[in-house]
């Protein structure tokens, strides 16, 4: 991923590429056919497959609440994933809003990025008062030297497929549902870090995950989860929530990963939330809790992960 502060004096390390923009929050399955075309058209020789990634400035008082699926750094990993070799991340502040769409195209898409082929949603606008849109682009090509596709709407349960509607989801603990929708199914993927080591002292030693800025996280609850550690894949037990039976009013997210004993503070783990076991409760005593972790765990033994274990890796 190149990370870069500002579009106009960027210029590009290819000859020629092919293009598309957005936030790409999910990779989706309308994001995924967007990446399918553009792959389709970046498929000559000399042509290179760039995604830019539109990022919200953490500041920007339009975000009062998180609502990123994905951090910067995911989305970067599926879409490597996905089949991209070349992600632009740019922050998307009002100097990028103000640029006109006829800048926008002639001066950055085509001179700085050299595009020779730019891929659009079918709802995809970009410029000062969102002017670039599909008709836009295609009035444009007749007198430039580059091409232009539009990639249509798809619907799943007569709904059209949408960031905001899988955040829906995941917000409301349906992670099957959202799941479905993905390239991936939703994850975590972060740096572990030091708790208060409860886990450890009832007998379930958990690695307390550090919590984005900006993201969306499922609601409190026991998930069924898979961990991915060094390339290694361990089921696992996931809670979100304050710890109730301890008095705890911070949230957190522990994953417990069965049959798993190594120290990994500081280390990179990433967990995949497949499905809601239980909600989160205040248990009466330790050993009520240590009960039911050990009936949740039982649980967890018998999901099967085989059939979608091509999901939950990025090789």
């Amino acid at each position: 991923m190149l990370t870069i502060e500002s579009l106009r004096s960027f210029n590009s390390p290819w000859k020629s590429c092919a293009i598309t923009m957005g936030n790409f929050d999910g990779i989706h399955l309308g994001h995924q056919k967007l990446i399918s075309r553009l792959l389709n058209a970046a498929d000559e020789p000399g042509v290179k497959p760039v995604v830019i990634v539109y990022e919200i400035p953490h500041d920007d008082n339009s975000q009062k609440e998180p609502r990123s699926i994905f951090s910067p750094s995911e989305k970067v990993k599926l879409l490597k994933a996905a089949g991209v070799e070349n992600v632009l991340s740019v922050e998307l502040n009002q100097d990028l809003r103000n640029i006109s769409a006829h800048t926008f195209l002639n001066e950055i898409l085509i001179e700085r990025l050299k595009a020779h082929s730019i891929i659009i949603g079918y709802d995809h606008r970009f410029g000062k008062d969102r002017l670039g849109d599909f008709n836009f682009l295609l009035k444009q090509q007749e007198h430039g030297n580059f091409e232009t596709f539009q990639v249509e709407e798809i619907r799943f349960n007569n709904k059209v497929v949408s960031s905001s509607l899988i955040r829906n989801y995941i917000l409301s603990g349906r992670l099957p549902e959202a799941n479905h929708l993905l390239l991936k199914p939703f994850f975590v993927d972060t740096t572990v870090i030091h708790g208060n080591k409860r886990g450890k002292k009832i007998g379930f030693p958990t690695a307390n995950l550090n919590i984005s800025k900006g993201k969306i996280y499922p609601p409190p609850g026991v998930y069924f989860t898979a961990a991915l550690y060094k390339g290694v894949l361990y089921k696992a037990l996931t809670n979100i929530g304050t710890n109730p039976t301890f008095d705890g009013t911070k949230r957190s997210i522990e994953t417990h990963i069965l049959n798993f004993n190594n120290n990994i503070y500081d280390e990179n783990l990433t967990v995949f939330f497949l499905e809601k076991i239980r909600e989160e409760m205040r248990f009466s005593d330790v050993s009520t809790l240590q009960e039911q972790i050990q009936n949740d765990i039982k649980l967890s033994e018998k999901f099967v992960l085989d059939n979608i274990k091509n999901q939950l890796t990025f090789d």
